[in-house]
């Protein structure tokens, strides 16, 4: 229960964190904000119990899915997010 806590509140945070990125905007952010918040309501409904074995949603493979997504997005703007310096530090 503590891991999906921690977990879903970071989904959360990092959605709203991307929402005014302009790679990732709210297509990405609103997207982790839902998934987070399903999944911390659903936690807390069903608690002990995990929501996939009381017949809720198991929220878990969307938020694999999510960060399979925002991954995929950070490849594909690897340059143009900044990490991408191709430049060595001068001595």
């Amino acid at each position: 229960m503590a891991w999906d806590m921690f977990v879903f509140s970071a989904v959360i945070l990092l959605g709203v964190a991307m929402l005014n990125h302009p790679k990732f905007g709210k297509f990405f952010g609103l997207p982790g904000i839902l998934i987070g918040l399903l999944g911390l309501a659903f936690n807390i409904y069903t608690f002990p119990a995990n929501p996939g074995t009381t017949g809720l949603i198991d929220v878990g493979p969307l938020v694999g899915l999510w960060f399979l997504l925002v991954t995929i997005q950070i490849i594909r703007h690897y340059k143009s997010l900044g990490s991408g310096s191709s430049t060595s530090p001068a001595n």
